[in-house]
C-alpha cells in the first residue's frame, strides 16, 4: 500500500550553460542602422525632435514613388474624341447664332416694373399735383 503522507518530489531542472536565459552576459540587442531613440532626441529639445521628425517624413516621401495613372484605354480615347467633337459643333452653332441675331434695342424702361394700381391705396388728386395729396404705403 502506498503511503499518503509522503509529498511527491518535483524533478530538478538544471540549466545548461549554453541556455541564453541563464547566461551571465546577455546578448546585446541588435538594432537597425536607421534606429533613432526618440527619447534621446526629445531630451535635446522639442524643436530638435520636430526637426528630426520632419526630416524622417521628407525622406520617406522622397523614397515613395509618385502615383502615375495607367494610360487610357482605346475606348476611353475614342469616347473623349467624340465628346470633344460634339463640343466643337456646339460652339460653332452658338457662334453662328450670334452672327445671325439682331441687336436688341434697349428701352429706357428696361429693368423697371410697372406700378400696379391698388384701389385701396388711391389718393384723390395725387396725379394732379395737389399739395395735400400723400402716397400711402
Amino acid at each position: 500500500m502506498p503511503s499518503y503522507n509522503v509529498k511527491p518530489q518535483k524533478p530538478k531542472v538544471v540549466p545548461t550553460p549554453e541556455d541564453p536565459a541563464v547566461s551571465d552576459k546577455p546578448e546585446p540587442i541588435k538594432l537597425d542602422e536607421d534606429f533613432v531613440s526618440v527619447a534621446a532626441i526629445a531630451s535635446e529639445g522639442r524643436e530638435r525632435l520636430l526637426d528630426k521628425l520632419r526630416a524622417h517624413r521628407d525622406a520617406a516621401e522622397a523614397k515613395a514613388k509618385a502615383y502615375t495613372p495607367p494610360p487610357p484605354s482605346a475606348r476611353q480615347l475614342s469616347r473623349t474624341e467624340l465628346e470633344m467633337e460634339a463640343g466643337r459643333r456646339a460652339v460653332a452653332r452658338a457662334e453662328a447664332a450670334k452672327v445671325n441675331q439682331l441687336p436688341r434695342k434697349i428701352e429706357p424702361s428696361d429693368g423697371y416694373t410697372t406700378p400696379a394700381f391698388r384701389p385701396a391705396d388711391y389718393v384723390p388728386g395725387f396725379d394732379k399735383g395737389q399739395v395735400g395729396a400723400k402716397t400711402i404705403k
